[in-house]
């Protein structure tokens, strides 16, 4: 537990530094009719998978790599990765939680948000809902979770909703997998990218991803597959 608590605070933290920071051409701006509702799930998985396609322009880019960091550890945890096609998953899964579930994880980090007003509490569940892959990451140690900070993205989409935030996993035959938050609030989705290069996803089942957000603190997540785009 302590090691829990941890590592969520440390992901809120980085979440703060990287996940509100757009890299590559950042999120669309489009200029959209008044919402028609929730967004699709062919919408946000367009725009996971165009998030990934960036993450992997930044782990084949080395000038970029080079800016980022200078660490010999931090770059090898990205090498086995360079090269690898980002825009063909294997498989995709869609995993929605509860805004109640998210706030559960500050208590367990055993911080009273009891007096936090409604738009802090918001934008603490934003951040609660970012912090899962860091945590994820977290636990394969320092320099993956450096290397997946410095090969991080974000965008927006304006004139939609979510019914509920979400995550969207995209696994590979040969590269490790992609997480994409997704979170909305004003008819603006925001969505952040994450590698995950060592995840210990090895295969991909309902029940394998279950035990990968349990093992965060998300017990209750609703996890369904996602029909993958042949286009």
């Amino acid at each position: 537990m302590k090691r829990l608590t941890v590592l969520l605070l440390a992901a809120c933290l980085c979440a703060a530094l990287f996940g509100g920071c757009s890299h590559g051409d950042g999120g669309r701006h489009d200029s959209i009719a008044p919402p028609a509702g929730y967004a699709s799930d062919e919408l946000l998985y367009s725009e996971g998978l165009r998030l990934a396609l960036l993450l992997g322009e930044m782990v084949d880019q080395p000038e970029y790599l080079n800016i980022m960091s200078a660490s010999p550890a931090i770059l090898d945890v990205l090498k086995p990765l360079q090269g690898k096609d980002f825009g063909q998953p294997e498989s995709v899964y869609k995993a929605s939680v509860e805004e109640d579930a998210l706030l559960q994880l500050v208590q367990t980090a055993e911080l009273d948000w009891a007096g936090f007003s409604s738009t802090l509490q918001r934008h603490l569940i934003q951040k609660m809902l970012v912090s899962v892959p860091t945590m994820l990451n977290g636990f394969a140690g320092t320099e993956t979770l450096a290397a997946a900070s410095i090969c991080a993205a974000s965008g927006n989409y304006i004139g939609e909703n979510l019914e509920k935030p979400c995550y969207f996993l995209y696994l590979y035959p040969d590269a490790c997998p992609v997480m994409v938050c997704f979170y909305s609030s004003d008819n603006l989705i925001e969505s952040n990218a994450f590698l995950l290069p060592d995840s210990g996803l090895t295969k991909a089942s309902l029940d394998a991803l279950a035990e990968l957000f349990a093992s965060v603190g998300l017990e209750e997540v609703q996890i369904e597959p996602v029909e993958i785009s042949q286009e």
